[in-house]
């Protein structure tokens, strides 16, 4: 924003999941999030809190993915659909609300907020995210003594992930991206 010399824009960095952490001084234009509710257990109540630090006519937004296009995306990738497959059950087992991008809408009525506009995007692209995110997730799939072997060396995955989508001359998948975004009402 300096950059751009936007000096009336501020952006600050809070923990949603605990309404202590919320600053209140001053209400905010927007709040934004990408990949956060999916993780918290209670999404609901972390809007209503989010809700509380927004202006009247002020702007929440969310995008989720979804996890379920994802695995169909990958359904004839062999290893894409093992690794999603393992990403997505480790997900599962830790609590997470794989479908949250589908619920995310839903989410925001029931947390006070209307009808939100929605937006889903599928994204194409041959980014390193899943075996980064895998390499991450390596203790607790372990802890959950789901198979990690499976997939091999972990530093040779993505090439191994970008030969088997050429090799169908497909591109490689990435999940859906759910957006959802509404007023504060007065």
């Amino acid at each position: 924003m300096r950059e751009l010399g936007l000096k009336q824009v501020q952006f600050t960095e809070a923990d949603v999941s605990n309404p202590q952490n919320l600053p209140i001084e001053q209400p905010f234009d927007a709040a934004v999030g990408r990949y956060i509710l999916m993780f918290l257990r209670d999404p609901v109540s972390v809007l209503r809190n989010v809700l509380r630090v927004v202006r009247p006519g002020g702007v929440i937004a969310f995008q989720e993915p979804s996890w379920a296009s994802f695995l169909e995306a990958c359904e004839n990738l062999p290893l894409w659909r093992a690794s999603a497959a393992l990403m997505v059950d480790t997900f599962n087992r830790s609590g997470a609300n794989t479908q949250m991008g589908p619920d995310l809408a839903a989410a925001f009525v029931r947390a006070g907020l209307p009808e939100p506009e929605t937006q889903t995007d599928t994204l194409i692209g041959a980014e390193r995210w899943m075996p980064d995110v895998l390499q991450s997730l390596a203790p607790q799939i372990q802890a959950l003594g789901l198979p990690l072997a499976q997939l091999g060396d972990l530093e040779t995955l993505y090439q191994r992930l970008l030969d088997e989508a050429a090799a169908r001359s497909v591109p490689p998948p990435l999940p859906e991206i759910c957006g959802a975004w509404a007023r504060k009402q007065q």
